[in-house]
Formats: structure tokens, sequence, C-alpha cells
């Protein structure tokens, strides 16, 4: 039994074994941000996204076609009581 690839940055299981960008991820207009530890995808908006980059070291651009991945979010930390990590993003598109 094999084991199945993931997104590289959402998680998400595919059907092949290589690690992948999947279709959400790779959405070159949408932006979304992804949490590790409860696997929420959720499409935000170019001001969260803002939010986000002030809140991070990272640099990345403020347009569609982004991807965030975060250590937890509002769903699995509804008070927010853990430091939110910015781990990675990934960029699509022009």
């Amino acid at each position: 039994m094999s084991q199945k690839g993931r997104c590289v940055v959402c998680g998400v299981r595919g059907r092949g074994d290589k690690d992948f960008l999947c279709e959400n991820c790779a959405n070159p207009e949408k932006n979304y941000y992804a949490c590790t530890t409860c696997e929420l995808l959720e499409e935000i908006d170019l001001e969260q996204l803002k939010l986000l980059k002030q809140a991070s070291e990272l640099e990345f651009p403020i347009k569609g076609g982004v991807t965030i991945k975060v250590s937890s979010c509002h769903r699995c930390d509804p008070e927010m009581k853990k430091n939110v990590e910015i781990m990675a993003y990934a960029t699509k598109g022009l």
C-alpha cells in the first residue's frame, strides 16, 4: 500500500503517489489560507491577505493567486490562544 501524494501547500490528499499543487492552491485568481492543524482551506480577500503579510516576516505579493500556509486558525483555535505561525506561501499566475 503506497502513501498518497499531498498538496504541498494545503496538504489535501491526491490520487497519485507524488506531491502536487491542488486546483484550489493553484488558482491564479483566488487567495486562500490553509491551516495545517485542522486542514481548513478558506478563501480570503486582498484585505485579509494584507493583514497576514503585516503579521508575517515572509515577503509575498498582495495580488490574486496567493495561498498562505498557517499553523492554526479561527476554526481549530477559536479564542486564538496559540501563536499563529505563517509557514509558507505559494503564488500562481503572472
